[in-house]
């Protein structure tokens, strides 16, 4: 009978402490009326990167953030990367996620050099003409993953593992002031060295795979509106079609300007080398 009793008196204390750690953990998570704040299974979430945003606000007040016409460097809205996240709670703490990131980035210099028609009439002049590079990159990236989650009250923690895919492109133009011609066939310019010059700079369109884990914390500022943080690694593999390059310098032998391309867009780079990659995240996560 003593044993009885002990077993018993065990088993309620057993039931007694996961009671109250499971009351701890759901402590503030209702409003006064009752409504949940957390998210729930059938909930779904979307998630946008709020680092962008930040960066951009932050760029206005520094001396990092040039709003001249005559460059347009990566501190413009587009050139972060962004990224929006979609989950589906398969759980009150578990969830599928979907990620697409993508970095637009177009930016752009422009360089004054002499103008040398105006410098071979006039020795004394200081005109100048304009040269302009324009570059643009294209990236986005689709990921599929897990998430598991647990916490206390509107603090939550979550970690899990996602696989994706990423595909990319790049490109660069210049186009010069000073034309190249039988009488000046190595103007002057800001961006080529020599008689010949870089016209245009295509790389090789970019693909990669990877696997990933993330690991996070999210505050439920309000009732299913989070604001949180996530870091992870990645190992990824991909490859990388070679360059296409065109230049252009004057032909003395058939008096023209000549256009040369270098073409290698059919050689591949980076096979199946493997690396890892950390990333940072803020995230404002809006769950219906």
């Amino acid at each position: 009978m003593k044993k009885t009793l002990l077993s018993v008196l065990a088993g309620l204390a057993i039931i007694g402490t996961v009671s109250a750690q499971e009351d701890s953990r759901v402590i503030g998570t209702t409003t006064n009326k009752g409504a949940n704040i957390l998210p729930a299974a059938g909930d779904i979430a979307i998630g946008i990167d709020a680092v962008p945003f930040l960066e951009y606000a932050g760029n206005i007040f520094t001396d990092s953030y040039n709003n001249a016409p005559d460059f347009q460097g990566p501190n413009s809205f587009l050139g972060g990367n962004n990224t929006l996240y979609g989950k589906y709670f398969l759980t009150d703490k578990s969830a599928v996620r979907a990620r697409l990131s993508f970095d637009f980035r177009s930016q752009s210099e422009t360089r004054l050099v002499q103008d040398d028609v105006a410098l071979a009439a006039d020795p004394t002049s200081d005109a100048e003409v304009t040269d302009k590079y324009t570059e643009k990159n294209n990236y986005v990236e689709i990921g599929a993953g897990y998430e598991l989650r647990r916490g206390y009250g509107r603090l939550q923690g979550f970690y899990g593992a996602e696989a994706f895919v990423g595909f990319g492109s790049s490109s660069e133009k210049y186009s010069y002031g000073n034309a190249i011609t039988s009488t000046n066939t190595n103007p002057s310019n800001a961006f080529g060295f020599g008689p010949q010059r870089p016209t245009s700079v295509k790389d090789g369109n970019l693909f990669l795979v990877g696997v990933g884990g993330f690991a996070g914390v999210e505050y439920f500022i309000a009732p299913k509106i989070s604001l949180g943080g996530e870091v992870g690694a990645s190992i990824i593999t991909g490859r990388q079609k070679g360059q296409k390059e065109t230049t252009e310098e004057w032909d003395a032998a058939n008096s023209v300007v000549k256009t040369e391309t270098d073409d290698n867009s059919k050689e591949k780079t980076g096979g199946f080398d493997f690396g890892t990659r950390a990333n940072g995240r803020i995230m404002l996560t809006f769950h219906f």
